[in-house]
């Protein structure tokens, strides 16, 4: 019995080593097997054009994946993904029928979609529309006599067609200037809800030195 017990103490903590490798190399290898699977999903349309996504169906979809396990299930726990929709879609009625195809789904690299089901998806989007307005100055503190320069002073707006009317002007984000000696140059950003271009613009601060 002594010598039994012996065989195991002999050298152990080589063999607790060991044995801690072996564990790790098989976690590594778990995490690395490749296996298919299906994904319920639900679905985060990235519009890249002129247009806005009011709304969409279906909005879960089923997708076949091939990859890491560890990947795969952290897709799953995720629970949604991204699809990015064409620049152009064809709209009829304010609606459009989206083929989806399989590499525009923003998945990890290590992951490829082999099929979709459903593989369209009905959006309703309203168009957008490039309006120039100016840029108001939302600043205090400003010293007296000073001088103000915006550049640039109009700024390019994707805006809703019903609301192209009554977007007036884009406003900075506030800004106090009573600290500001000398010349300065100072750079805001824009407070708007639609996609502003550009999103920042540059105020320079002229003043008298005392």
């Amino acid at each position: 019995m002594k010598k039994l017990l012996d065989v195991f103490i002999y050298n152990w903590h080589y063999k607790l080593l060991a044995l801690l490798f072996a564990v790790l190399l098989w976690f590594i290898a778990a995490s690395k097997e490749v296996s298919e699977a299906e994904v319920d999903v639900k679905l985060n349309l990235v519009p890249t054009g002129n247009y806005k996504v009011e709304d969409f169906f279906p909005k879960k979809v089923k997708l076949t994946v091939e990859g890491y396990r560890k990947t795969i299930l952290s897709l799953k726990e995720r629970g949604y993904v991204d699809y990015k929709l064409p620049e152009y879609l064809n709209v009829e009625n304010g609606t459009a029928v989206v083929k989806l195809k399989k590499d525009r789904f923003d998945v990890p690299s290590s992951v490829k979609v082999k099929s979709v089901f459903p593989d369209t998806v009905r959006v309703k989007v309203e168009r957008l529309v490039e309006k120039a307005v100016p840029v108001h100055l939302n600043v205090y503190g400003l010293p007296k006599g000073a001088k103000v320069r915006v550049v640039p002073n109009y700024v390019v707006v994707l805006v809703p067609e019903k609301e192209k009317n009554r977007l007036k002007w884009v406003e900075t984000e506030r800004v106090d200037l009573s600290g500001v000696k000398g010349t300065a140059e100072i750079y805001l950003k824009l407070l708007c809800r639609y996609k502003v271009e550009p999103d920042t613009v540059k105020l320079i601060i002229f003043t008298k030195n005392r």
